[in-house]
């Protein structure tokens, strides 16, 4: 896991606030794997705004071969770790039921073809 900050000091409470709100993902993906990388790109958007869209907050997160992007932007840093803590795993629950699913629909192919096989048998 890399964490990469640009053009602002991450405090402490920041950072804690970044571990919990990362301890969610482990839910669906072990973070200390070797086929998991996750780098994180945290962030002001510019130097002299004072409002608006000023923070940005970018995890990109690569499991065996898929990959996952979210960039999420906000007027401050921990609604913008929110935001995009929420949509990688929204991302993350959404594939794991794609798969699932497909798995049960191959289940069900199987065990339709072996019916007929001893149906066809008898």
């Amino acid at each position: 896991m890399n964490i990469k900050i640009t053009n602002f000091e991450i405090d402490n409470r920041t950072r804690d606030y970044l571990n919990k709100r990362l301890d969610n993902l482990r839910k669906f993906v072990d973070l200390e794997s070797p086929n998991t990388k996750l780098d994180i790109e945290i962030g002001r958007t510019t130097g002299h705004h004072q409002k608006g869209d000023i923070f940005k907050t970018e995890f990109n997160l690569s499991i065996s071969g898929e990959f996952y992007r979210v960039e999420e932007k906000s007027e401050d840093i921990l609604s913008s770790i929110d935001a995009s803590t929420e949509e990688l795993s929204r991302q993350l629950r959404r594939n794991k039921g794609k798969k699932e699913t497909l798995f049960r629909k191959g289940g069900r192919k199987m065990k339709e073809l072996l019916r007929r096989f001893n149906y066809n048998k008898e």
